[in-house]
C-alpha cells in the first residue's frame, strides 16, 4: 500500500515549490489526490513524473 505525501512533503522530495506541486497535481500531471482542501500524492507518482524528465520553460517549435 502506497504512503500518501503532503504536498510540503513533496516539495521537499522533489525540489519543487508548493506551488508547483499542486499545480501539477491539479492539472494532472502527477496523480494524486484531494481529501477536504489538501492534495496528496506517493512517491512512485512523483518518481513517473520526475522519469519523464520534465524541462521548465517554453516548448520547442513554439
Amino acid at each position: 500500500m502506497a504512503q500518501w505525501l503532503s504536498v510540503k512533503e513533496a516539495a521537499a522530495y522533489t525540489g519543487y515549490s508548493r506551488g508547483h506541486i499542486c499545480y501539477l497535481l491539479a492539472n494532472g500531471l502527477v496523480e494524486g489526490h484531494k481529501f477536504g482542501r489538501d492534495w496528496f500524492t506517493t512517491k512512485e507518482a512523483l518518481d513517473k513524473y520526475l522519469a519523464t524528465n520534465p524541462r521548465p520553460g517554453p516548448k520547442t517549435g513554439q
